[in-house]
C-alpha cells in the first residue's frame, strides 16, 4: 500500500496482531500512520490507511504493546520514551532514555518489557511497560545496532555495530554481538559473528539467533543455548565512557573551529569596512596644512 508522499524509514513499524493494526512511522511527515488490514469478510483486497498521531519529530523508533494497548516511541531529540494509549493517542508517560535509540524497539508482551538500544549513548535501556519505569541501563559495545531477545533461553542479544548511526561511512569495526542475562541484566559475553553486525532476529521456538552481517552480505544462524562458547565480557562501561568522552572532545574541536572561523570571517568584514571608509573619506594633511593655505594672504 501506499499512503502519500510518505517517507517510512527501515524497522519504524509495529505490529499488533491481537487487534490487526500496523503502525508506521514517517520520518519526513514526523507523524505516525495506522494501516488497518481488510476485514476477513470483506470483498476488497487492499487495507486503509488512516493518520493516528502527529509527533513533529524526525527521527523516531516504535513498538507496541498490544495486551496493554501502549504505543511506544523513542525521541532521539529529548532522549525520552512517549507512551501513548494505542487506541485514543493519549499520551500516558514520557521515560528518559540513553542518546540516540535506534531502530527496531522490542517488546515483550508477556512479560511487558521494553527494549531500546541506543547508538551514540552505547547502551540497552530496559523499560518495565506495566510501571513505565527503567529497570536497567546495560551498557554494550560502540554504537551498537540490532538488538533482539529469547524468551526460550531469557537472553539478550546487541549486534556491536561499531558505526556511529546515521554515518555514511561503511567502515565498520564491530565484529561481535553481546550477549545479556536477561534476568540479572549482567553481560555473559560476546560472540564473533563477523564485521559490521547489523539488524539480529530471535527465534524462540528454534531456539536460533539470526544476525545480518553488514560488510560481508551475509547471515549468520546461530543456536541459541547456554552452552554457546563465549569471549569473555570486556569492561564495557569504562569502553563506553572512554567513547562518549572522546565523542565530546570531538564535538567541542569542531565548535571551537566553527567560532575560529566565524570570529575570522567578522575580522575581515570589519577591517574591509574600515578600509573602504576610509578612502571615502576626504584627506585632511595633518595640523590643518590645507585649510591655511588656502587663507594665507600672498605677500606684497
Amino acid at each position: 500500500f501506499k499512503s502519500g508522499p510518505s517517507n517510512f524509514a527501515d524497522n519504524n513499524i509495529a505490529v499488533d496482531s491481537a487487534h490487526q493494526r500496523i503502525f508506521l512511522t514517517d520520518d519526513q511527515a514526523g507523524s505516525i500512520d495506522l494501516f488497518l488490514p481488510p476485514a476477513k469478510d470483506s470483498q476488497t483486497i487492499t487495507g486503509s490507511v488512516v493518520s493516528f498521531l502527529t509527533t513533529g519529530l524526525h527521527k523516531q523508533s516504535i513498538g507496541v504493546n498490544g495486551r496493554l494497548g501502549r504505543l511506544y516511541l523513542a525521541d532521539g531529540s529529548e532522549r525520552a520514551l512517549s507512551v501513548f494509549d494505542e487506541n485514543s493517542g493519549k499520551k500516558l508517560a514520557s521515560i528518559p532514555i540513553c542518546s540516540d535509540p535506534v531502530p527496531p524497539i522490542r517488546v515483550d508482551e508477556a512479560s511487558g518489557r521494553v527494549y531500546i538500544v541506543c547508538s551514540e549513548g552505547q547502551e540497552l535501556d530496559v523499560i518495565n511497560g506495566k510501571t513505565n519505569s527503567v529497570l536497567a541501563r546495560v551498557p554494550v559495545s560502540p554504537y551498537p545496532e540490532g538488538l533482539a531477545f529469547n524468551t526460550a533461553t531469557g537472553r539478550i542479544y546487541v549486534a556491536d555495530e561499531g558505526n556511529i548511526d546515521g554515518s555514511n561511512n561503511d567502515d565498520n569495526d564491530g565484529t561481535t554481538i553481546t550477549v545479556i542475562d536477561g534476568q540479572s541484566f549482567t553481560v555473559l559475553g560476546t560472540l564473533q559473528v563477523g564485521r559490521g553486525p547489523d539488524g539480529v532476529e530471535a527465534d524462540p521456538a528454534l531456539r536460533r539467533i539470526y544476525v545480518a552481517v553488514e560488510s560481508s552480505n551475509a547471515l549468520v544462524e546461530i543456536s541459541d543455548s547456554t552452552g554457546i562458547p563465549l569471549q569473555g565480557a570486556p569492561n564495557l562501561r569504562q569502553t563506553a565512557a572512554i567513547n562518549q568522552a572522546v565523542s565530546l572532545l570531538q564535538k567541542a574541536a569542531l565548535l571551537t573551529l566553527c567560532l575560529m572561523l566565524v570570529t575570522l570571517v567578522l575580522a575581515t568584514r570589519g577591517a574591509l569596512l574600515q578600509r573602504s571608509r576610509a578612502r571615502g573619506s576626504p584627506q585632511i594633511p595633518p595640523g590643518g596644512a590645507s585649510s591655511r593655505s588656502a587663507t594665507r594672504t600672498p605677500p606684497v
